[in-house]
């Protein structure tokens, strides 16, 4: 196997050879730009190779590895949620099975090893091209990145040997009608939103297609006849209440390019009423999905569209296909954004499957069962009276970011920060887990708290030579959850008796401590050690159960 060594060319020395793995069997890997990793997947629908982009590459199935391996329940005894890492040593690379030693866990070995070519690690070792990985069911073929280089100088040489040309909007082909597309393209690049955009288009299609009365923009909706995006019509411009022909848009084939309609004889009932008497249908289309419909029609004048309207349409088409594609992509980045500073990369990648097929993701208010956890710094506001406000903001920042990892990597969500209180949410997700994958989210809560606890002391040691002990609420229980709020002001949230007991949990729990209801102990207690803690009368519960950790 040839040792991955660094290489010397041209006067410049690379510090480590570039690495990839390639994947065996049937599952490739997806690229997750929000948290700079990839995931495995089953399915040949990514790349068969990632490369490794940073040292340590942690492979496992927790969701901050740089390899995120798929978490099925039947793959806990055979991967680990830190299963090995690849690190740079020496201009090579070094494979490590098990999670990295810290203060908090120490090292500790994945459940079923990590072999190469064959042999089960016992300590680090170098890999060299060609070595194979395995990890747990999942096996990788370590291959040198080769990144294809392009030789500027040569291309600017034939660039600048070429004979200048010069283009004018005046010439006579362009003048034929290309000149109005320049013009529609300068219109376009100045318009502000895709909104903007797809205004201009339409407005186009009416001064260029002369037959059109009325022109608009309709978007598929699965399961569903078309919306309305945006209308227009010849004499008045924007439509606000636009009712296009039902039976127009049911006639146009879902695997069909066009569907011409000229003259029509035989008309529906919605088609008299607005005096239609012909109509214009073109498929938008992106990357063989369609996207909706191109729909005009003809009111009150008689006049029938042409093939060469239809040609034209069609040019026109493929100009707002590329809007409401690029509106798509925009959206999508923005609640893989926004759902990345409350979920880890799992579920931010389902709720953005569900969105691309048109699934809205928690459209409303759910009941279901869920765990909530209440944490919060025990004599903060003491420790608040003397100090610095930048040593408190220091300590506050310090204190949410360890709360977002260890809550994100236990697969729950940030909920609230309520001054130096955080509320957390397992098993809340906007969406319904897949038939046979639902986690079991009370033992993801415990064990965010107990590593949040555990991390706590030496994240603080560094900004404060004093003590802050946390206190930690758990409860599981029926929550209503979905979108809350009024039209200004909405957020994803979970509401319910559950959530009022757990942040009272909070209260009855120790500095550094864990206090957890009967519900959560029953969950969970098979995985974590609790001693009981006796009863106390809780406000508006009675009397409590506690269990803590």
């Amino acid at each position: 196997m040839g040792r991955l060594t660094p290489s010397v060319g041209r006067g410049y020395t690379s510090p480590v050879r570039k690495i990839q793995l390639t994947v065996d069997g049937d599952c490739s890997f997806h690229w997750y730009a929000a948290g700079s990793q990839w995931i495995l997947r089953r399915g040949t629908d990514g790349v068969r190779t990632a490369r490794v982009l940073s040292s340590p590459f942690v492979i496992g199935r927790s969701p901050d590895c740089q390899l995120v391996l798929p978490n099925d329940p039947e793959l806990l005894k055979t991967t680990s949620r830190w299963h090995c890492r690849l690190r740079e040593s020496d201009g090579g690379w070094l494979l490590t099975d098990g999670r990295a030693a810290d203060a908090a866990a120490g090292a500790k070995p994945s459940v079923s090893g990590t072999w190469r070519n064959g042999q089960r690690l016992a300590a680090a070792e170098g890999v060299g091209l060609g070595d194979l990985i395995k990890v747990g069911p999942w096996a990788f073929r370590v291959e040198e990145c080769r990144q294809s280089g392009v030789d500027i100088d040569s291309v600017l040489t034939r660039i600048g040997s070429a004979q200048p040309r010069e283009l004018s909007v005046n010439a006579a082909k362009v003048r034929g009608g290309l000149e109005r597309f320049h013009e529609l393209i300068l219109k376009l690049n100045e318009a502000q939103g895709i909104e903007a955009c797809l205004a201009a288009l339409l407005e186009f299609s009416m001064s260029a297609i002369e037959c059109a009365e009325v022109a608009a923009v309709l978007v598929d909706v699965p399961g569903r006849e078309p919306k309305v995006r945006m209308a227009w019509a010849r004499a008045g411009g924007l439509i606000t209440d636009f009712h296009f022909s039902s039976g127009l848009v049911s006639g146009l084939p879902r695997d069909k390019a066009f569907l011409l309609a000229g003259s029509i004889a035989d008309a529906t009932r919605s088609q008299l009423a607005a005096d239609i008497s012909s109509g214009l249908l073109v498929p938008l289309s992106a990357r063989g999905e369609r996207l909706g419909i191109l729909y005009m029609d003809n009111r009150s004048s008689g006049r029938a569209f042409t093939e060469a309207d239809l040609h034209l349409a069609t040019l026109l088409a493929s100009l707002l296909s590329f809007q409401l594609v690029t509106e798509r992509q925009v959206f999508l980045s923005e609640v893989e954004q926004n759902m990345s500073h409350y979920f880890g990369p799992d579920v931010v990648r389902l709720i953005l499957e569900e969105t691309r097929a048109g699934r809205p993701v928690a459209p409303g208010v759910r009941d279901r069962t869920a765990t909530v956890m209440f944490i919060d710094i025990a004599g903060f506001s003491i420790f608040c009276r003397d100090k610095p406000p930048r040593l408190v903001a220091d300590v506050l920042n310090a204190y949410f970011e360890l709360a977002a990892e260890c809550v994100q990597r236990s697969g729950g969500h940030l909920d609230k920060v309520l001054g130096d209180g955080v509320m957390a949410v397992f098993g809340a997700q906007p969406f319904d887990p897949p038939a046979g994958e639902e986690s079991n989210h009370a033992s993801h809560a415990v064990r965010a708290a107990k590593e949040m606890v555990a991390a706590w002391p030496k994240r603080v040691k560094s900004l404060w030579t004093g003590e802050l002990p946390l206190r930690v609420g758990i409860n599981t229980g029926r929550v209503l959850v979905g979108n809350i709020g009024f039209a200004a002001r909405m957020e994803y949230s979970v509401i319910g008796d559950a959530v009022n007991l757990a942040s009272r949990m909070e209260k009855l729990a120790h500095p550094n401590g864990i206090a957890v209801t009967d519900e959560t102990w029953r969950l969970a207690g098979n995985e974590f050690l609790f001693k009981e803690g006796g009863t106390e009368e809780v406000k508006g519960f009675g009397t409590v159960r506690i269990w803590r950790l």
